[in-house]
């Protein structure tokens, strides 16, 4: 991965107007850098290949492990071996974005992920059709996509190196696997509209973003809002969105064997859109590992109380829910602001962002597109949710963000 370089030369750089270098993003071991351990090999590889090396040195030990995988793809730069996408490409520059977007929402209908009454979210105001633009562009835009998918493939297969070696030390039915996003799909474009006029001319600078060299090294390409809004199935819009398609993302656990077999416990394969949170993970890790939450303090220190829930009485049958109907989870992003609680959320948008800065509310599980606003239905709810958030408001100090603002274009 290449990014500007982080030093003293760029910001002398960008005082005197001139363009940054770049610099190979350094690795580090045990707190040392470590140098030429994987030349020409990506990331994502060398982080399996590490974590297998680290988990078999210790097999022996009787201890067990935790083990912490972040893959960078596919995150930007979308770059991935010709091999992983070129049978991808043509399926991409042939359907284009809004044919992919509605295929995957029908996808997850079948699948059971979202109700088969859901509605597909409108087009947002970022995106453009894709029968609007040139053959060249749709090459273009269409390969960048198969390089992205190339990324997910690949790491699929990473995951199912983990998987198997864990079979093969008879450790997988012993082993918790949790896997997530981080967050809905990037929708910044490093070479067009939304981001800054710094970034976009020294990615133009530094990098062949030509169509024969896209995926390649010496290329730095990111999805974009029109791919992105594709890639969350048709929900609304993406990453940095408080809305479902920047918050909601897969979340697939399999627990210990002991869990499955628990008299009541939730059947192997079970689909659920039961309403958790990435804070949820650590309540539950902490209670795989019998180990208490010390609560306010910690070796003489303050620490945050825990706030998340374990999942383990849900998946063992003990609990119906993961957070009851009463549980407020509020949360605010760039100026746009939510509040999930049951099957309901009130969330509003920034001017800047793309909203109308007003308050809406939705049944995510009904409508996970968020195209009913069914404020006026429940007028009482919506009440109490708009009251829960101004408290956590409150509490937090947000300080408010001026309604025209965005992060895209304002970051210098």
């Amino acid at each position: 991965m290449m990014f500007p370089a982080k030093n003293e030369a760029t910001a002398l750089a960008i005082q005197e107007g001139k363009m940054p270098g770049i610099e190979p993003e350094p690795i580090y071991e045990n707190g040392q850098r470590v140098k030429d351990k994987y030349p020409g090999e990506y990331s994502d590889q060398g982080y399996t290949e590490e974590l297998i090396s680290m988990i078999d040195s210790n097999k022996d030990s009787g201890k067990p492990f935790f083990a912490y995988l972040p893959f960078t793809a596919i995150h930007l730069p979308l770059q991935a071996p010709k091999s992983s996408f070129e049978d991808k490409v043509d399926y991409y520059v042939e359907n284009g974005w809004d044919v992919v977007r509605e295929d995957r929402f029908e996808r997850m209908k079948d699948m059971g992920v979202i109700p088969e009454e859901a509605q597909i979210s409108p087009r947002n105001s970022l995106s453009r059709p894709w029968d609007k633009l040139t053959k060249d562009e749709k090459a273009w835009y269409g390969k960048k996509m198969a390089v992205a998918m190339g990324m997910m493939e690949l790491q699929d297969q990473q995951i199912g190196q983990v998987t198997n070696y864990l079979k093969k030390i008879g450790e997988y039915d012993n082993t918790y696997i949790i896997y997530l996003a981080d967050n809905g799909p990037e929708a910044t474009d490093i070479t067009g509209k939304n981001v800054s006029e710094l970034i976009r001319t020294w990615t133009q600078h530094h990098f062949d973003n030509s169509t024969e060299n896209l995926g390649n090294a010496d290329s730095s390409v990111s999805l974009g809002p029109e791919w992105a809004s594709a890639s969350t199935g048709g929900l609304s819009w993406f990453k940095a969105y408080t809305a479902e398609g920047g918050i909601r993302v897969p979340l697939i656990i399999k627990p210990a064997k002991d869990v499955l077999d628990s008299q009541g416990a939730l059947e192997s394969g079970t689909s659920t859109n039961e309403l958790a949170q990435v804070k949820d993970l650590a309540a539950t890790i902490l209670d795989v590992a019998n180990v208490p939450h010390p609560g306010t303090e910690y070796q003489g220190r303050e620490v945050a109380p825990m706030s998340g829930k374990s999942l383990i009485p849900y998946f063992t049958g003990q609990s119906e829910t993961i957070h009851s109907k009463g549980n407020p989870i509020p949360f605010e992003l760039f100026g746009s602001g939510i509040l999930l609680q049951g099957d309901y959320k009130i969330i509003r948008i920034s001017v800047g962002m793309g909203g109308d800065n007003q308050w809406h509310m939705y049944n995510t599980k009904l409508d996970p597109a968020e195209t009913n606003d069914v404020k006026s239905q429940y007028p009482e709810l919506f009440k109490q949710m708009l009251s829960s958030y101004k408290a956590y408001e409150k509490e937090m100090n947000i300080v408010p963000v001026d309604e025209q603002w965005n992060p895209f274009e304002n970051v210098k």
